[in-house]
């Protein structure tokens, strides 16, 4: 009987992580692709219409997607599309920014505003600056970014907001996401450069950050300590995950010490595959993206 009983839970514990992965494949190829009908979805995802259409309606209940007729010029019954719901909305705080922002993020990622803010007094800030956006949106929910090695910032912080954010996320792992978003690869380490005393990464698999079991797998300078230099760190690294991309990035006069770093990288791993990548830092909130995406991920994975 307890067998019994134990396997009819492992069972289910199986169908609700298939059912989990048919939600989160039917909103992640809306959010890549746009638009598409139920049997575009299907076609797209693999899954069948009956799965498709299950997962649509719990998206739609939980605001997170919309359905519309396609207007169309030929006669007949017009399929339904589905789309992210951009009245949904995340507040992004970047606490890691001088000045500090916050940020609207729609599902779609797209920015609805952007304001530099008081954090002495962010509810203020939020309730004038704000109202006109959010009374018509249903904020999904808030992130932190915070600065590398000093996470301790957000706890002051949320005190002052009123509210634990579901979201605190290093400046460094926002960063790494945002880019690795961009990049069709399985594996990535992002470096990045900023100035001579100042060097950062992360490791992402699958669109989410390798932190390890006590959230210091993204310390590069950790990394340097044990093993000696960062180019014999990062060949550790790759010998181990063997990564599709290394993509380094150079602040202001580092373009030097990031070409070094390329170079003595193709000589230590095999370049044929792993794809070595450097460029400058750009200016822009790839911060918000990255943390947006993050914080998404995180409500669709909850999604009930």
């Amino acid at each position: 009987m307890i067998h019994i009983n134990g396997g009819a839970e492992l069972e289910r514990l199986k169908l609700e992580s298939i059912r989990r992965e048919s939600i989160e494949s039917t909103f992640n190829v809306i959010a890549k692709r746009g638009d598409l009908t139920r049997a575009e979805l299907a076609k797209a995802t693999g899954l069948s219409l009956m799965t498709i259409g299950k997962s649509v309606e719990l998206l739609e209940r939980n605001l997170a997607l919309m359905s519309y007729k396609k207007p169309t010029e030929s006669p007949g019954r017009k399929s339904a599309v589905c789309s992210l719901n951009k009245n949904c909305v995340m507040l992004i705080y970047d606490l890691s920014a001088a000045p500090n922002r916050l940020y609207i993020r729609d599902l779609t990622l797209g920015g609805v505003a952007e304001y530099d803010f008081d954090p002495e007094n962010p509810i203020e800030t939020e309730m004038t600056a704000f109202v006109e956006y959010l009374s018509e949106r249903n904020v999904i929910g808030t992130a932190c970014v915070v600065p590398d090695n000093n996470g301790d910032i957000a706890s002051g912080f949320t005190d002052k907001l009123g509210r634990l954010p579901e979201l605190v996320v290093s400046r460094t792992a926002a960063r790494a996401i945002a880019h690795d978003s961009s990049n069709e690869v399985e594996t990535g380490v992002y470096i990045f450069i900023e100035n001579e005393s100042k060097t950062d990464g992360a490791i992402v698999r699958n669109g989410r950050v390798i932190v390890g079991d006590h959230g210091d797998a993204v310390r590069v300078d950790h990394l340097i300590e044990l093993l000696g230099s960062l180019d014999v760190s990062i060949a550790a690294i790759s010998m181990v995950i063997d990564p599709g991309l290394i993509h380094i990035e150079f602040g202001a006069g580092e373009q030097q010490n990031a070409d070094r770093l390329r170079d003595n990288l193709t000589r230590l791993i095999d370049k044929s595959k792993c794809e070595i990548v450097v460029c400058a830092i750009p200016s822009g909130s790839e911060t918000a993206e990255g943390a947006a995406r993050l914080l998404r991920d995180q409500w669709v994975r909850g999604l009930k």
